[in-house]
């Protein structure tokens, strides 16, 4: 297959409709796109593209550089998000294992005006939600002991809550079924389910009912 790249898609994006967007993905970008998934006019430059059934990928959004961009199924990201990896750096010679990946689970949602940096994978679990604005989910940053770039994945468990301009810091794991306070600060390996965290840096606060209703959706749908 013959693939024309990104810049191409954005030139041609706005000028069909959704259903042709799902072609052009397909066509210029190799893309693997469900027949009800929708496609917005952002610049996407991924090697693999999965996009499940019902996911959406807003407008006005930037995925640049990276290995991998799965969305399962109902899983969306809003607009004007901007995510980039680092697919065919020279740099992070130490992690071979590195892949510069975004996923999200079933039912699992990025809102608006966020910055996923996919220097290193990024996995959000089933039915969490980013929410809000301006959160960073960081997979890299400097070494000041071995003066080189170092990175880590990132990963959030399912049914969690990300609340507004938040940080979830290189290597971060947060659990499943719990939340992070507006604009806290994680960097934790392990933690509890069912917990609120918050802070700088973030720790356990609260804890949640199990009962909660978040926690036991079915769709992702919030009503």
């Amino acid at each position: 297959m013959v693939r024309f790249g990104p810049v191409a898609f954005l030139l041609l994006a706005p000028l069909v409709p959704n259903s042709g967007r799902r072609h052009l993905a397909r066509w210029l970008l190799g893309a693997r796109v469900a027949a009800d998934a929708a496609v917005g006019i952002s610049l996407i430059d991924a090697t693999r593209i999965e996009l499940g059934p019902s996911s959406s990928i807003g407008h006005f959004s930037i995925f640049r550089n990276l290995d991998a961009l799965v969305l399962e199924k109902d899983a969306r990201t809003g607009t004007f998000n901007w995510v980039f990896g680092a697919r065919g750096t020279r740099h992070f010679a130490a992690r071979p294992e590195r892949t510069s990946a975004l996923v999200l689970g079933e039912g699992a949602s990025v809102t608006s005006r966020h910055i996923l940096d996919c220097t290193d994978r990024i996995d959000i679990g089933a039915f969490t939600t980013v929410a809000g604005f301006r959160s960073q989910l960081l997979t890299h940053s400097i070494d000041v002991t071995s003066n080189r770039q170092d990175c880590e994945p990132v990963v959030i468990g399912p049914y969690s809550f990300i609340g507004t301009g938040a940080t979830l810091l290189k290597g971060s794991r947060f659990p499943a079924r719990a939340v992070l306070a507006a604009g806290s600060v994680y960097s934790g390996r392990s933690g509890e389910e069912y917990q609120i965290f918050s802070g700088v840096p973030a720790t356990p606060m609260k804890r949640l009912p199990e009962d909660a209703e978040y926690m036991r959706r079915r769709s992702p749908r919030v009503v």
